[in-house]
This record gives structure tokens, sequence and C-alpha cells, in this order.
């Protein structure tokens, strides 16, 4: 009888678990952003110490894109997720995202990174659903030529 219980139990909190919530494509940018710049601060380079993180973010054809550029001759000289050599102190703290602009599996979000006019920074992030969850596919500085 426990035992028929505790199955029941079981099976009653699965549904729940079925339809948990993913990250929209907003909110998958601000806890990309917000890891991200932590990892900097911290100083460590996420693209080498975080992949298994990284790629749960990063759209895979980016990502391998990304990788290939870092191994050639040269390397990458600007960071291909903030479009900038540098990070200001207030990027971390200071995390906005604007409402998605969705067209079936894509999404297109812009993210305001820094507090005040000198350190503002705005990207354009294009996202792709895969498998049910929100990755960054490509970055283009607002107001600037060219993307990654």
């Amino acid at each position: 009888m426990r035992l028929v219980m505790t199955l029941g139990l079981l099976l009653m909190a699965l549904p729940l678990h079925a339809h948990a919530a993913t990250p929209g494509p907003d909110a998958t940018c601000t806890a990309f952003y917000g890891w991200y710049l932590g990892e900097l601060a911290a100083s460590r380079e996420p693209v080498l110490s975080g992949k298994k993180v990284l790629a749960s973010y990063i759209a895979p054809r980016w990502l391998a894109s990304i990788e290939r550029a870092s191994h050639a001759e040269g390397g990458i000289d600007v960071d291909p997720f903030l479009l900038a050599q540098d990070t200001q102190d207030d990027w971390q703290t200071s995390i906005s995202t604007s409402s998605p602009t969705m067209k079936g599996h894509t999404a297109r979000v812009t993210v305001t990174l820094g507090k005040t006019e000198p350190t503002r920074w705005q990207l354009d992030v294009t996202l792709e659903q895969i498998a049910g969850t929100w990755r960054l596919a490509k970055v283009r500085r607002v107001g600037a030529q060219g993307s990654w």
C-alpha cells in the first residue's frame, strides 16, 4: 500500500516538471551576460574555462565559428559576445534588455550594459530556439557596423 501511494505521488509530480517554463530570450540574455561578465570580472576566460556553461547559452553553429576563429592565425581581436576589447566596471551590475522581437524560432533582443552614458554599451542580440531553449546566435553592436 505504501508503495502504491509513493508511486501515485511521484506520478502526480511529473507533470509539474514537464511544464516548467523555460527562460525567454530576454531572460536568457540577462542570465548569459551576468554569468559571462562575472567570469571576466573574476579573471577567468569563459571561452576556455566555461565551455560547458557557454555551450548551454550559445548556438552550436556560432560557437563552432568562434572556436575556429580563435584557433586561426591572429586569433580574435575583439570579444565576440561584447564586441569590445575591454569591459566597464558597471556592466556586470547593470544589465537590461528590451522586450524580444519574435519571428518563428528566432528572436532579437537589445541588451544594454552600463548605468551611465559614458559606460553604456548596447548590443543587438539574435537568438535561436534550439530544442526548446533560447541560444545566442549572433551579436551586433547597436549603431555600429559589423557583427559576430
